[in-house]
């Protein structure tokens, strides 16, 4: 393990990006702040996979059967160690759990769409957009 480590740190060091601070700690160069007043509510396209704004509506039929049919596919309920909820029985739950769980105040929630189709969903939680701050949480990712 402490090679590992070690391995890693020398690795920092070779980094451009990478720099010791004060006290010999590898830390990134200073980011500059363009703060944004709000955080869009629009799907957000990435090279290999988009985030489609939580709504049951934003989903058709076919996409909500595939979530579904991921959710049926689990190997068992560990995915949901971590979430505020333990799985679901039927589409109709978890419609319901999406709806009661999803979209509080200061949080956007997200469907995850890959190539492969609709593989979970994710939130952007106690959103301080005047800091720079957003924090990530209630994961579900279906590997295909």
């Amino acid at each position: 393990m402490c090679l590992k480590v070690y391995s890693l740190v020398l690795s920092m060091k070779n980094d451009p990006k990478i720099q010791q601070n004060e006290f010999g700690q590898m830390v990134g160069w200073p980011v500059e702040q363009h703060l944004v007043p709000h955080i869009a509510t629009q799907t957000l396209q990435g090279q290999r996979l988009s985030l489609i704004p939580f709504s049951l509506t934003s989903l058709s039929q076919m996409k909500q059967d595939q979530l579904w049919y991921n959710i049926q596919t689990e190997p068992d309920g560990r995915c949901w160690t971590y979430l505020p909820y333990s799985g679901f029985d039927s589409a109709q739950d978890l419609q319901t759990q999406l709806t009661q769980n999803f979209g509080f105040v200061e949080t956007l929630h997200y469907f995850i769409e890959t190539q492969q189709g609709i593989a979970g969903w994710v939130a952007l939680l106690n959103l301080r957009a005047t800091q720079g701050v957003v924090e990530i949480g209630n994961v579900y990712f279906h590997m295909f």
